[in-house]
């Protein structure tokens, strides 16, 4: 502070030297103010601290303005313009070893990330907002979705990581709340990926609900606080733990100032997990896919550009398909789910782990089987993927996705851990086994194409996971380089600031200034526990089909006759 006397006793100052950013001069002009905009929003965050006028955006200096300037110089933070077709941006910085200090930062903005906010605000909002259906935004419409990620990455400049679990601390019932979200958003973290409103549905807009993040978040505002402001009377980072730790501890029971690391590579966690809303995702998913219905079947005629090809509405139905899936990736988690706690030495709480209890894993069960035996219905028309020359093999792959979750054995091996952790109301694993079955195949009435879909692919799937196919692996091992394609190109065209696990996005560099939760480590169940289980239900598999063969019709006793003589052969083999 300019004025340390003043800023002790409280009084907003202005420090000695402020962060500035340079904003490239490639920025086309319409959004070069937003991205001023953006930066400057960080303000507010700093006034929590008590700095006035901490954080300014410049334009790149003319040679006559300033001789030295140069956007490589390490002296100069930029934000800088990158004219590559990448959908995507990120915002690295560079610490001083010796004290910590952030000395130099600088956000990569790629052009084509104009896309990928384009098509994250049509297929999150385009059934609530009007404005949003057209192929090409208005730009204060562009320009909203522009801060936002602007801001965003200004964030890990300034020292903050990705905070996942943020937007779980509110309510569905929060997110349609007018009050509500014009003063929170969709999250009390910028720093989480939480988009756009897509819980908020028709006639919600109209009310008032706002359907975009908000500037700054009320964690980031506490964070900044805690990082920045200056500690009266002490004079060593030693010195001000106990203030900092008090300032944590005042927030302890606020569920808006919880911090949830980015996990990697797997999410276990269903609180702490990407691009959701709210502590409800099943009542989340079903809102957001009720709206994408309704783009769906209007989604030709809000993109119609007469005379061009079908190339335009091809691509924002892939988006409407990767949209789908985020809601059935936000269930898997539950499904073996286990929740984390940070915890440290002296305090009273001693559990880092708490598993998913049994209720919600089923309900998390009943719900991915309901979406495979629908989704196609509205999701894959064949009418409409015929005339748009939709050929893209993931409305297979989503089906699949959805059943092989169900027996990933990671999942299945925290399932057995929860068991024996003595935690109540776990599933046991022979009970889950049991209850599964029967969701897949004690169907009522006539098998659905999609029936003997999911069908077909849990037989593979025990039959590889017991270690009594080998062609039932090869098809598995299919089956999961499919998923690892789809997760890829949603990485690729969907993930902003993707690049590392880390805020600042070299994590290799980082050492100790990184921290995200590694998951690849969870162990599967034992195979003397998981190889007998499933071949018993692969047994109870086929007395199921024996049964249902003697009163079924022709087509689904040829799919059961054909069945029987596979598992036949298996038995027999083994």
């Amino acid at each position: 502070p300019k004025d340390s006397a003043a800023y002790m006793r409280g009084e907003l100052v202005e420090p000695i030297k402020p962060i500035i950013f340079y904003v490239d001069s490639a920025f086309p002009a319409k959004w070069r103010a937003t991205i001023k905009q953006a930066i400057e929003d960080w303000r507010i965050a700093f006034e929590a601290a008590g700095f006035k006028n901490a954080i300014i955006a410049k334009d790149y200096p003319t040679k006559a303005e300033n001789p030295d300037f140069d956007p490589d110089d390490i002296r100069f933070s930029c934000f800088k313009y990158a004219t590559t077709a990448t959908a995507n941006a990120m915002g690295p910085s560079y610490v001083d070893p010796r004290s910590g200090e952030i000395i130099c930062a600088d956000v990569i903005w790629y052009h084509n990330v104009l896309s990928l906010v384009h098509n994250w605000r049509f297929v999150q909002t385009g059934a609530v907002d009007p404005r949003v259906r057209k192929a090409v935004f208005d730009d204060d419409v562009m320009r909203e979705s522009l801060r936002y990620v602007a801001a965003h990455e200004i964030g890990h400049t300034i020292g903050l990581m990705h905070n996942m679990g943020a937007s779980y601390s509110f309510t569905i019932d929060n997110l349609r709340d007018p009050q509500f979200t014009q003063k929170y958003g969709t999250t009390p973290s910028i720093m989480d990926y939480a988009r756009n409103n897509f819980v908020a549905q028709p006639g919600d807009l109209e009310r008032g609900v706002r359907l975009t993040p908000p500037l700054i978040g009320v964690y980031d505002i506490y964070a900044i606080n805690w990082a920045y402001r200056l500690i009266p009377g002490a004079k060593t980072p030693e010195e001000e733990k106990s203030t900092l730790n008090a300032w944590i501890a005042e927030k302890k029971n606020n569920a808006m100032y919880t911090f949830g690391a980015q996990q990697f590579p797997y999410t276990i966690d269903p609180t702490d997990q990407t691009e959701d809303l709210g502590n409800d995702h099943f009542r989340a998913g079903d809102l957001s896919i009720s709206n994408l219905k309704i783009i769906a079947k209007n989604m030709d005629k809000w993109l119609l550009d007469k005379d061009a090809r079908y190339d335009d509405v091809r691509d924002m139905h892939e988006q409407l398909m990767y949209q789908y899936y985020r809601h059935v990736g936000h269930i898997m988690p539950y499904i073996g789910g286990v929740e984390h706690f940070e915890i440290r030495q002296g305090e009273p709480n001693t559990l880092s782990r708490r598993f998913i209890t049994k209720d919600k894993q089923r309900q998390a069960m009943e719900w991915l089987l309901n979406q495979a035996r629908t989704y196609r219905q509205w999701l894959a028309e064949p009418t409409f993927l015929n005339k748009i020359e939709q050929t893209s093999t993931m409305p297979d792959v989503l089906g699949k996705a959805m059943v092989a979750a169900l027996f990933n054995p990671g999942s299945l091996g925290r399932i057995y851990e929860a068991e024996q952790s003595g935690q109540p109301n776990m599933y046991k694993l022979t009970d889950y086994a049991n209850d599964l079955i029967a969701s897949i195949f004690e169907v009522k009435g006539n098998l659905t194409d999609a029936d003997r879909n999911i069908q077909n692919v849990a037989i593979d799937l025990m039959s590889a996971y017991s270690g009594l196919s080998t062609e039932s692996q090869n098809s598995v091992r299919r089956l999961s380089d499919e998923f690892d394609a789809m997760a890829a190109q949603m990485g690729q065209d969907n993930l902003p600031c993707a690049l590392g696990c880390s805020g600042h996005h070299h994590a290799a560099d980082e050492g100790e200034n990184s921290f995200f939760r590694l998951t690849m480590f969870s162990k599967n169940a034992p195979s003397e526990v998981i190889a007998p289980l499933l071949l018993q239900q692969l047994k109870r598999v086929q007395t199921i089909y024996r049964t249902r063969r003697a009163t079924s019709n022709a087509a689904d006793r040829s799919f059961y006759d054909y069945q029987l003589l596979r598992l036949e052969r298996l038995m027999k083999t083994k």
